[in-house]
């Protein structure tokens, strides 16, 4: 199990106002919904749940680490398994945990529990972060 610093708030404050900046378009495997996600939980812990898939370039980039992987479900699953982070039912999810969603198209995707604890928060292919109410998560991970 991993453990978040005792400033995590403001840690988790910093990282997701760093990952919502206007000057960072979205761009596969530099900055996009997992790596976001993962940073933050970075940020938050001082983990890095990506170490194992970083390094993905572009659209073919991430569809090739989706495909050998088994997905989005398939990475969290590794990468929980791999640091003891424990699944969750999606309505116990609380502020800073990882979870997944479904985007506008029905794809699952990597969201994180904002500051509030009422919504997830998910980077949009536009950059920036999209928010949706925590009901809308499919599956949750306790972060620390």
């Amino acid at each position: 199990m991993i453990h978040r610093f005792e400033d995590w708030s403001a840690r988790l404050g910093d990282a997701l106002a760093a990952a919502a900046d206007a000057d960072m378009p979205f761009e596969y495997g530099k900055h996009d919904c997992f790596l976001v996600v993962c940073d933050a939980v970075l940020a938050i812990t001082g983990i890095d749940l990506a170490a194992d898939f970083r390094g993905y370039v572009g659209d073919a980039g991430v569809q090739r680490l989706l495909a050998d992987n088994g997905g989005v479900a398939g990475i969290a699953e590794a990468m929980t398994a791999k640091h003891g982070i424990p699944e969750i039912p999606p309505g116990l999810a609380q502020r800073g945990d990882l979870v997944i969603i479904l985007d506008d198209k029905g794809r699952e995707t990597f969201a994180i529990v904002d500051l509030t604890g009422a919504k997830v928060c998910a980077l949009t292919y536009a950059g920036g972060w999209a928010t949706r109410p925590v009901a809308c998560i499919e599956r949750a991970w306790r972060i620390g």
